[in-house]
């Protein structure tokens, strides 16, 4: 019990040291106009960091325009938010995709090659262009019939959900497909299969009791992988639907002089970090669900 303690104390404290060295990353080297060369003020940039932990300084982020501080926010006063509607959204869809994507790729483990082919080449689509073409249809629809389906982006205090959601959901759920269609065909042909066919076991039996259990170690040892998708496709929904999560000072960072903020930097991954283990766990908990279920 205590070397667990001690072990998840040590791995909490190396995510840590990665995230701080990380962070620094944006502000390593300097531009002159000509050529780049290393900023030596990233030093007192992590010390600042860190002394303003004590006195609140850390906590605040100004917007800077040449030069000038225009106005000065708290991480408290508006990050909450921003941190809740990017983990409700990466958990839900995750959760969708993941559930979804288990069954859809059960069944397309039996169609036609035709079939499958149509799936392989919609798993080719990026996120970003789904996300376009989804704002298109919506458009094109509004423009036909004077319906609107969906927002197809954030404007004041409307968000957007549908649209952000699906194009979140797409990348895990189409790679959930494939691989489950593709170790389902496999599972498929195993002696224990055939048996259990020739015994005269029901289809519902035999996927429940035999394939989709043997299928859960496939998808939970991808799981990391899958979380790691969505994060880096919550940065593209989160630009294109105009959504203020958590990933919003990335892409504000060409309006803001960011220059020696480093805590902007740090609190951003942080969150991002916070998410995905949040996101992972939930995802674990759900694969546990099935085994329970499909196990007993």
């Amino acid at each position: 019990m205590i070397r667990k303690l001690f072990h998840g104390l040590y791995m909490g404290t190396l995510w840590v040291i990665i995230l701080l060295v990380i962070s620094t990353f944006p502000f390593l080297f300097s531009y002159d106009g000509n050529s780049f060369s290393f900023n030596e003020q990233i030093f007192t940039y992590v010390k600042n960091y860190f002394s303003g932990l004590l006195t609140g300084e850390s906590f605040q982020y100004k917007w800077v325009a040449d030069g000038f501080v225009l106005s000065e926010y708290s991480i408290w006063d508006e990050w909450p938010d921003s941190f809740v509607l990017s983990a409700v959204f990466l958990i839900l869809t995750g959760i969708v995709a993941m559930g979804l994507g288990l069954f859809v790729g059960l069944w397309l483990a039996k169609r036609k090659a035709w079939v499958k082919d149509i799936f392989g080449f919609l798993s080719l689509l990026p996120d970003f262009f789904v996300g376009l073409l989804l704002c298109v249809l919506v458009i094109v629809i509004f423009q036909s019939t004077g319906i609107l389906v969906a927002e197809v982006a954030a404007t004041g205090s409307e968000t957007a959900i549908l649209l952000p959601f699906i194009t979140l959901a797409y990348i895990p759920f189409m790679y959930m497909i494939r691989m489950v269609s593709f170790e389902t065909y496999h599972v498929l042909t195993e002696d224990y299969i055939l048996i259990a066919k020739a015994k005269g076991l029901s289809k519902w039996h035999i996927y429940s009791q035999h394939v989709i259990r043997n299928i859960l170690p496939f998808v939970k040892a991808d799981l990391f992988k899958i979380c790691g998708m969505m994060i880096g496709s919550m940065y593209i929904v989160e630009r294109i639907f105009n959504l203020r999560g958590v990933t919003k000072l990335f892409f504000l960072v060409h309006k803001w002089d960011i220059q020696g903020q480093y805590n902007i930097v740090t609190y951003t991954l942080l969150a991002l970090m916070v998410i995905f283990f949040i996101t992972y766990v939930t995802m674990r908990l759900l694969i546990l669900l099935f085994e329970k279920i499909f196990a007993d």
